[in-house]
């Protein structure tokens, strides 16, 4: 399986992460016209200041685990593993308003919300629909800037200072992107174990293997939580494998790849493109290799549990081939 960033026309000119290579990203990656490295919602990163630094790279730090604890940059040396001050998790992904996440319950905060330049920046225990904590990532296509989300504010290093301790402040977005205090490379710390599926439309449905057995139809059901009927593992591999059984895969009936074929099990294979599909989370598509611009499908967009889905031409804004996909890392 691939994972697909449909916003991708280039690649990023962002700074080089100073311990993890694209190897990292060599299974897991988004690519269309280029790769890059993108979070998806819950992945965990690091982000890499784009000053030069030597051999040294400046990290996005946290200080402590405290709130109020200033945000920082701080060394990350070629070589060395990440820590937990330096490791943010994405919560919302890229593109999308969420919380940058450190130690677990913090998150990236504007001090006292103030929305002025020069303001510094913090950690705060994390809470729901906070402000002060809601960023767009780095990583977007185009975009090396950490944004605080609707204020056209971005975490910047204050006066170009790598010095270790120098504590991280928000100052007007360079819309040029040439104010390298404000950009940042990224780096994928996890990598997805498993996807689930539901439809955006009705997110009480889930894409459900009906039955452990293959030709066994792929249908929607009640989603219910960890559900290894809708859970879909090996996504390192290029194969989209139910947990139900590792053996069997997410396939076109007959590896047929015409438009109202119907999506069953059917016995792995790496070789074959009818089990490979390339996951377009921020469009919420699942579109099949084998068969050209064909897509799943809740067929005649029925959604009554049981309904056997399809694949069907992709078309874009078309509900019944919008999913939300909920990574498990």
């Amino acid at each position: 399986m691939r994972l697909i960033d449909s916003n991708v026309t280039h690649k990023l000119a962002m700074a080089p992460t100073p311990y993890f290579t694209s190897l990292v990203f060599a299974t897991i990656y988004f690519s269309l016209h280029a790769s890059g490295q993108v979070p998806v919602p819950g992945q965990s990163t690091t982000f890499d200041t784009a000053i030069p630094t030597g051999p040294v790279g400046g990290c996005l730090t946290a200080s402590s685990n405290a709130d109020g604890a200033p945000v920082i940059i701080h060394d990350c040396s070629v070589g060395s593993a990440p820590t937990a001050s330096n490791t943010w998790v994405a919560a919302a992904g890229v593109g999308k308003p969420g919380a940058l996440k450190v130690f677990g319950d913090k998150c990236l905060d504007v001090t006292d919300g103030v929305n002025a330049d020069g303001t510094k920046l913090q950690i705060w225990t994390c809470a729901d629909g906070n402000t002060n904590q809601q960023w767009i990532s780095a990583g977007q296509p185009g975009t090396p800037q950490i944004v605080w989300a609707g204020q056209n504010k971005c975490v910047d290093v204050t006066n170009g200072n790598v010095t270790n301790g120098n504590v991280m402040q928000i100052w007007d977005c360079d819309a040029s992107f040439s104010n390298s205090n404000q950009n940042w490379g990224i780096a994928i710390i996890t990598e997805p174990k498993s996807v689930s599926l539901s439809l955006a439309s009705d997110a009480s449905l889930c894409i459900t293997a009906s039955a452990n057995s293959t030709s066994a139809p792929v249908t929607v059901e009640a989603c219910s939580s960890n559900s290894p009927a809708q859970t879909w593992i090996g996504l390192d591999v290029g194969t989209i494998k139910s947990a139900l059984n590792n053996s069997l895969c997410l396939a076109t009936s007959g590896d047929a790849t015409s438009a109202g074929t119907k999506l069953v099990l059917s016995d792995c294979s790496q070789t074959n493109p009818a089990n490979a599909w390339d996951l377009d989370w921020q469009a919420g598509r699942v579109e099949n290799v084998a068969a050209s611009n064909m897509c799943i499908d809740l067929t005649d967009g029925d959604e009554t549990a049981g309904t056997q889905l399809q694949i069907w031409n992709c078309t874009a804004g078309n509900t019944n081939q919008d999913w939300v996909m909920s990574f498990n890392f």
